[in-house]
């Protein structure tokens, strides 16, 4: 009864809140096609229309037009932690498309991060810079997250792509360094050698 007269209603404002409403619930159904038609239906289009559109095409395998949407909704995004999230998802969309560049700049114009964003902001910016051939900062941003993290599973992972972009960068020494305090991490773990 209630979504009858929101979708007889003269008010498109609730009209356009129960397209919304449904759009989101057909995405979450993985229905996409029927989700955009309802948010083809929207006579304002903001952040939440945006974004959901983003996602949309993201999770169909259409990264370009994902980061696209993604962009827009950051545009209109209410507060900071939304622009954030935005930017998030439109660099994530740039790398599944392969334009790490652009996956880069994206990451870069996070501003005072929070949440659990922090925590997936900094490895994912080391993963981007190495894909996009900016191998020193890779190895930078990778050294700087092993240090955070210390002789935990991370941390030794972090050392491993630290070497790996030295190596491509040709420094080897620094990569031999590297994986020198790799592999004496692994040696503490076992403990000392039986005899």
């Amino acid at each position: 009864e209630a979504e009858k007269i929101a979708i007889e209603s003269r008010h498109a404002r609730i009209k356009d809140e129960v397209a919304v409403f449904r759009a989101e619930s057909a995405f979450l159904q993985k229905k996409f096609d029927e989700s955009l038609a309802y948010l083809s239906r929207i006579a304002e289009k903001g952040y939440r229309v945006h974004r959901l559109t983003g996602q949309i095409f993201f999770e169909s395998g259409r990264s370009a037009d994902a980061a696209l949407y993604f962009e827009r909704a950051a545009l209109s995004a209410p507060n900071r932690e939304a622009i954030n999230l935005c930017l998030f998802d439109m660099a994530q969309s740039f790398f599944t498309s392969g334009s790490y560049d652009s996956c880069v700049a994206a990451l870069s114009r996070i501003k005072d991060p929070g949440g659990d964003l922090v925590d997936r902001l900094n490895p994912f910016l080391a993963d981007a810079l190495q894909r996009a051939g900016r191998l020193k900062e890779a190895a930078r941003q990778y050294d700087r997250l092993a240090a955070e993290s210390s002789d935990s599973p991370t941390a030794r992972r972090y050392r491993y792509f630290s070497a790996l972009a030295n190596f491509q960068a040709n420094n080897f020494a620094q990569a031999a360094k590297t994986l020198d305090a790799f592999f004496g991490t692994l040696r503490r773990m076992e403990g000392p050698a039986d005899a």
